[in-house]
């Protein structure tokens, strides 16, 4: 799997990126149990 610190570091290159790091969580675990989460963020009052 890829190192979180490469998210961090790709979030800081890329212009209005926010990184989101979660302690002791992945890709996988990350879109099966917060994936609403992430929906609601990233598609505001809709």
């Amino acid at each position: 799997m890829v190192p979180a610190a490469h998210g961090a570091w790709l979030a800081q290159r890329i212009p209005g990126a926010r990184a989101h790091l979660l302690p002791d969580e992945g890709h996988l675990s990350i879109a099966a149990g917060k994936i609403g989460e992430i929906l609601d963020e990233l598609l505001p009052d809709l």
